[in-house]
């Protein structure tokens, strides 16, 4: 009868040790949570499996926000990188300063030099914040969300006056000497991607809609200003002209469109984003960066028309 009696005890015992062998540590990435067992935490990148799995995979910490372990521990890391919805948000744009920081990321491209000068009467912080904001929006027009610095340099003016004095204000041969600086900062970085874009999806939206190209953005080089120009063209009747993406090539992970039709000044133009009823482009050579935003006819209505006669004025 006791047999009978411990058998309770015996069941719910496994069952515990059963569901403490089973439960998983939590991974938090900017996307989703992974159910794995952490192996290690390196200073560069985190190692776990997938329960009653043996292979052993890798991620790299920047894009873990924290982990929960199965003992109910957490360890929170530092800010992983924000996606960047806008160029409003390009002050999101994360930096980082060493190359094992961007292990695993997507590199799109060399970032154009930024100069500055640094005045008398600016404070090492001002000066530094405006090449690197410059940086975050080049990184921004290009679809990326995380900037490696790669060079800073610096360069410094120096100009010297020399004037005469005297008592009451007249000449005389005393002479004073005084010196006026500047430092021209320079900031060389690499732009990155943390987050893969979806190109089957946006693949599937831009070969069956036609377009509406609504607003340019523009970068120049060496210069710290977003210029934008309203491109919208309109018939004859006053409706809002819409046409087909052509040339759509898929390299890796980057997904190119011709850029006939839209601008001149580039061969073609990288899609760094996209949705239901929009598309954003991207352009750039060695005077600017461009961002094409253009909208579909669900967001444009083609029925919508405008005065003709008040296009100019």
């Amino acid at each position: 009868m006791k047999k009978y009696q411990l058998l309770p005890f015996i069941l719910c015992f496994f069952g515990v040790s059963l569901f403490a062998q089973t439960k998983s540590d939590k991974l938090f990435t900017q996307n989703e949570v992974k159910e794995v067992n952490v192996k290690e935490i390196t200073p560069v990148a985190i190692r776990y499996t997938y329960s009653g799995e043996e292979t052993v995979y890798s991620i790299n910490k920047i894009l873990v926000n924290k982990i929960e372990f199965a003992s109910g521990r957490q360890e929170v890391f530092q800010e992983i990188p924000k996606y960047i919805n806008d160029l409003d948000d390009y002050q999101n744009v994360f930096i980082a300063t060493d190359p094992s920081e961007v292990l695993d990321l997507e590199q799109l491209g060399l970032l154009n030099t930024a100069f500055y000068k640094m005045e008398p009467l600016t404070t090492i912080n001002q000066s530094i914040q405006k090449p690197i904001s410059k940086l975050k929006l080049e990184a921004a027009m290009l679809g990326a969300n995380v900037v490696l610095i790669e060079n800073v340099g610096e360069n410094v003016n120096t100009t010297y006056f020399n004037y005469n004095y005297g008592v009451n204000g007249l000449q005389n041969d005393v002479g004073v000497g005084a010196a006026f600086s500047t430092v021209n900062l320079s900031y060389v970085g690499m732009a990155f991607r943390s987050n893969p874009l979806e190109i089957d999806y946006l693949k599937s939206k831009i070969s069956n809609q036609e377009f509406h190209l609504m607003t340019i953005k523009s970068l120049p080089s060496g210069n710290a200003e977003l210029q934008t120009i309203e491109a919208s063209k309109y018939s004859s009747e006053g409706r809002p002209v819409f046409d087909r993406l052509r040339e759509i090539n898929e390299v890796g992970n980057q997904l190119f469109v011709s850029s006939q039709g839209i601008s001149k000044e580039f061969h073609e133009l990288e899609v760094i984003d996209g949705g239901e009823d929009y598309v954003v482009l991207s352009g750039q050579n060695n005077q600017k960066i461009s961002n094409f935003y253009l909208y579909t006819k669900s967001y444009i209505p083609s029925k919508i028309t405008i005065n003709v006669s008040m296009i100019g004025n």
